[in-house]
């Protein structure tokens, strides 16, 4: 059994989990996209100067189990970078997993330390994040890093 599969429990317990990708640069922007087992979908857009836009739409539960199982398959809290400075105005990623009891674990990704597994999971919220913003933003403003939707 992975760490990941550990973490999150039998497939079952799924629905009840939820995901949070942040790769928000202070200078280039970028997104957090929210992601539950259920399908809700939340995503904040922030371009350079930190003026957000939020985007809220939903996902079939199949749809979003597969992103919790690609999760387990590339075991992404076993993902482990060697200690390093950062290089100038290097972007980071950080993918959180809440387990259906409510436990949160983090991996953090810097643009410079490639990682196949995490840049298949990120590859995998790409068109869901694109598929939220074809909707249209349900607000916007300065972006709040601090944010988080109330079934996050």
């Amino acid at each position: 059994m992975t760490l990941t599969a550990g973490f999150l429990g039998a497939p079952a317990d799924w629905a009840a989990a939820r995901l949070r990708l942040d790769d928000v640069h202070g200078l280039w922007g970028g997104q957090v996209l929210y992601l539950s087992g259920q399908g809700q979908v939340l995503v904040q857009r922030v371009p350079p100067g930190r003026v957000e836009a939020r985007f809220v739409m939903a996902i079939a539960p199949a749809e979003a189990q597969a992103v919790f199982a690609l999760c387990v398959e590339q075991d992404v809290l076993a993902m482990a970078f060697p200690p390093r400075a950062l290089i100038p105005d290097e972007a980071c990623a950080q993918l959180t997993l809440v387990s259906a009891a409510g436990r949160a674990q983090s991996v953090t990704k810097c643009a410079h330390d490639p990682h196949a597994g995490f840049a298949a999971v990120s590859a995998a919220l790409r068109p869901i994040a694109e598929r939220a913003a074809q909707a249209g933003p349900v607000a916007t403003g300065p972006f709040d890093a601090e944010f988080r939707p109330a079934w996050y």
